[in-house]
């Protein structure tokens, strides 16, 4: 028997296939079967399914990009307390943020340091990741449902009051001054962090145990923004 002859067979047990399937007693759903690709080699049937999942390789960039921003302003309106309610986003995470506001907050405590600025830079960035990941490992062995992820995503949303010290600490040079608007900063990151790791899954009873050394972290930060 020919190679064209198996070829034909095939199709024909196909259509066989087909017919039985399409059968009164055996409806087709056509609009949620997933799509299919035949391919007929050496005789043999090959079936492929595409996969109809989230992919987003095909996108446009701006696609992308303005989800990403959409979710970076989601995550912080929902961190910094202007959204007073439990929410599908306190089960969503990005490390942008932790990023950004390291970032930011290193640029402007060094700003104008002259040539200590790179070494100063350098320095301030590694406490705040050092010190980011020392506490995100101190929530997680408390326990809850909260992930290292979420939770290092959470502490990092809550450095933006202390961006917002570090940048009056480069507007105003008093630091009698200073001092007030560094502790609300720093009780106003405490309290954010507080909330969002109770709406994401850390035990209640253990809180405190969370927010304490976190909140010594984030005093820290709030008296480098004095001295700055």
């Amino acid at each position: 028997m020919s190679e064209v002859d198996l070829i034909d067979d095939d199709f024909e047990i196909e259509d066989n296939v087909i017919e039985q399937d399409q059968a009164p007693n055996k409806p087709v759903n056509v609009l949620h079967a997933p799509p299919r690709e035949q391919i007929v080699a050496d005789g043999q049937r090959f079936e492929q399914r595409r996969f109809t999942g989230g992919d987003t390789l095909d996108e446009p960039v701006t696609t992308t990009i303005m989800r990403d921003i959409k979710l970076f302003g989601r995550l912080l309106l929902q961190t910094v307390g202007f959204q007073q309610k439990e929410t599908a986003t306190n089960r969503e995470w990005d490390l942008w943020g932790p990023l950004i506001f390291c970032l930011l907050i290193s640029v402007v405590l060094s700003i104008h340091l002259g040539q200590k600025r790179s070494q100063t830079f350098s320095i301030i960035f590694s406490l705040i990741w050092l010190g980011q990941a020392t506490i995100t490992s101190n929530i997680k062995l408390l326990g809850g449902t909260i992930s290292y992820l979420h939770a290092l995503s959470i502490t990092g949303y809550s450095l933006f009051p202390l961006l917002i010290a570090a940048i009056f600490s480069r507007l105003v040079s008093y630091k009698l001054i200073r001092i007030p608007i560094s502790l609300i900063s720093v009780f106003w990151s405490a309290w954010c962090a507080r909330r969002g790791l109770g709406f994401a899954g850390v035990q209640k009873s253990r809180l405190f145990l969370a927010i304490y050394p976190l909140g010594l972290f984030y005093f820290a930060l709030g008296w480098l923004c004095i001295l700055a």
